[in-house]
């Protein structure tokens, strides 16, 4: 299987959330992850809001912003190619959908044609909906 794992998968495992465990037993069943250059993006992000709210600290920060760096450079990262973009201004699956959302979403379905194992690795709500409308599999069960 080949996975693609969105920000919500990984902040998850980041943060020792309560379901990163199941977001890794499903990460260990794919042979290949991918993601978009979003996910760190959007990550990063959601260190640095962790943080100024006082979730995590300082050190922490910056040891989760090397956690994920590491992690990204093991992951195939799928650009925002034009192609990508002009997918996401059009009618997803189960729309409305979010801006970042649906720049996802037209990334899987571009590699939804590479990769016929393709599975998505999310627990945001709105995301797992559109996907699996669109016929992919979504992880964790």
């Amino acid at each position: 299987m080949v996975a693609y794992v969105d920000s919500s998968a990984m902040l998850s495992i980041l943060l020792r959330e309560e379901r990163a465990h199941a977001v890794q037993d499903a990460m260990r069943l794919a042979s290949k992850v991918v993601t978009s250059a979003l996910t760190a993006v959007e990550c990063s992000r959601a260190l640095i809001h962790a943080r100024r709210s006082g979730r995590i600290d300082d050190t922490m920060e910056r040891k989760l912003l090397r956690t994920l760096k590491e992690v990204e450079a093991e992951w195939n990262v799928q650009a925002l190619t034009a192609q990508v973009i002009a997918r996401a201004r059009e009618p997803l699956p189960a729309d409305p959908i979010r801006t970042l959302d649906a720049l996802h979403i037209a990334t899987i379905l571009q590699l939804q044609v590479s990769f016929s194992d393709l599975a998505v690795i999310s627990l945001d709500r709105r995301m797992r909906e559109c996907v699996s409308a669109a016929g992919v599999p979504v992880l964790p069960v």
